[in-house]
């Protein structure tokens, strides 16, 4: 039985010290802030990504340092960068030094990358667990607003806590999107087991404001919705009540 002992610990080196291949596509799964890097055979590569309603894009040739090692140098819009690509486990990461060459405001090219891109359930997970903060749970406010779930989450990439006008409520909280001219923004507050969603949506012909609550007690808008409102342009109110 000895003489297997040799050729099976050989492979099973061989396979654990394996690298991977850097070409292919990989993502960057970060919250709002996604990216897709794509590597030739040639080691030409691609990134485009964004950070809210900013997009960003850069490309290059790579040049190998070393197994799973490798660098670029770019200088271009007057900026100049150089970016490590570094195998690491399963994952690859991508260092910038320098400018973010290409890149719209606030975008950036450096992460963690994953041969795994977020399906649109786990990038509405990652969100709303953001979003809410632990401040309501985020299963009841998906089965609340159904459909307008993702126009939701538009509109709180950047939030914030606001205050309450309201006895009743515990919290309330603004958002928006960052870069899109306030064209996407709302607020919502949460009192026990209540919760009250106010966002715009201009998807359609006009623009209104849909109004989301699960407490069958309240038809009117809570006071602090009607304050922050008055800030706002006037627009018809969709309301959806329980019941």
């Amino acid at each position: 039985m000895n003489r297997f002992v040799f050729p099976l610990f050989f492979l099973v080196s061989m396979t654990a010290f394996a690298q991977e291949s850097i070409e292919g596509t990989w993502y960057r799964n970060d919250l709002f802030a996604g990216a897709t890097l794509t590597v030739g055979k040639d080691l030409h590569f691609e990134i485009d990504a964004q950070n809210t309603a900013h997009t960003g894009e850069i490309d290059g040739s790579l040049e190998k340092i070393s197994d799973g090692i490798y660098f670029t140098k770019i200088e271009d819009y007057g900026e100049k960068c150089v970016i490590v690509f570094q195998l690491d486990g399963e994952d690859l990461k991508v260092i910038l030094y320098g400018d973010q060459v290409g890149a719209g405001f606030t975008v950036y090219f450096g992460g963690t990358y994953e041969r795994h891109e977020f399906t649109d359930e786990e990038s509405r997970q990652q969100a709303l667990a953001y979003i809410l903060s632990g401040a309501y749970d985020s299963a009841a406010v998906e089965r609340l607003l159904g459909k307008d779930i993702d126009l939701f989450i538009l509109s709180f990439e950047a939030v914030g806590s606001t205050a309450t006008h309201d006895p009743f409520l515990e919290n309330a909280y603004e958002g928006f999107l960052p870069g899109a001219a306030l064209d996407d923004f709302g607020i919502f507050a949460v009192g026990g087991k209540y919760i009250y969603i106010l966002f715009q949506d201009e998807r359609g012909s006009t623009t209104v404001y849909q109004y989301y609550t699960n407490d069958p007690a309240r038809s009117a808008l809570p006071a602090t919705f009607a304050s922050w409102l008055s800030g706002h342009d006037d627009h018809p109110i969709v309301k959806h009540l329980p019941g």
